[in-house]
This record gives structure tokens, C-alpha cells and sequence, in this order.
């Protein structure tokens, strides 16, 4: 590995995994209090926050990438769909096996968008670096 690569290391995962789930621990101690919303609504809603957690944490930890960002992306989708499975068997779900299919498909989005964004940004910071003077 040469001076100028960055990896992050698997406690930048993990971190990744804990800010993710971290949005759907919250949002679903907030249930209770949205009682008043329709079932379908809600529903739609926790999966939006499921995916802005995977995006939000691929982005962050793609940032600490040098190259390879799709695959830290999906790393850190995986490791985050693990890290949610381990919530999901102490909580009480009907369709538990179905829902993990469902988070799984969703970090993985996640991970890629957040992959891609985060190269986006690499990309556009590295073509605006201003360009040496000719004057000296």
C-alpha cells in the first residue's frame, strides 16, 4: 500500500453499521408517538430511513477510501445488514425472514449510493484544485 491510499479499517465499518442503525433505533422508539399515521405511510417511511442510514454511513465511510469506493460501499452494507440482523432476532417480528431480505436489498442500494456519491465528491474536489500559476 503506497503512501497516498487510504483503507478504512473494520472499526470505520462498524462505525458505518452503528450510525446506520442508529437512524432505525431511534425512528422506531418514535413509532409509538405516530400511532395516527396509516400503517402503509409508516411503513414507507422506516424504509426511507432505513436507506438514508445506509447512504449516509457508505458516504461517510467512502470518504476515508482512496480508491475501490463501490466495493467499501458495499461492505459497509453488509456489515450493516449484519449488524441489523443481530436487532431484528431479539425483537419480536412475524415475517422476520422476509423483512432481512428487504434490509438487505435496501443497505446494499444504500451502500452503492453512497459509494457513488462519495466519488462524486472526490471527483469534483480533485478537478477544481486550482491550477500553478505561469507567472513565475
Amino acid at each position: 500500500m503506497s503512501e497516498d491510499e487510504r483503507k478504512p479499517t473494520l472499526t470505520d465499518y462498524m462505525a458505518g453499521a452503528m450510525l446506520a442503525n442508529g437512524f432505525v433505533w431511534i425512528s422506531r422508539q418514535a413509532l409509538p408517538y405516530f400511532a395516527w399515521v396509516p400503517t402503509n405511510l409508516l411503513a414507507d417511511a422506516l424504509y426511507v430511513i432505513y436507506l438514508s442510514g445506509g447512504i449516509l454511513a457508505s458516504y461517510l465511510v467512502c470518504r476515508k477510501a482512496s480508491s475501490k469506493h463501490l466495493l467499501v460501499g458495499l461492505k459497509v452494507g453488509a456489515v450493516t445488514w449484519i449488524f441489523s440482523i443481530f436487532f431484528l432476532l431479539s425483537s419480536t417480528f412475524e415475517n422476520i425472514l422476509g423483512f432481512i431480505f428487504v434490509l438487505l436489498i435496501i443497505y446494499a442500494a444504500g451502500g452503492i449510493a453512497g459509494a457513488y456519491l462519495s466519488l462524486r465528491t472526490t471527483l469534483k474536489r480533485q478537478r477544481v484544485k486550482p491550477l500553478p500559476s505561469e507567472d513565475t
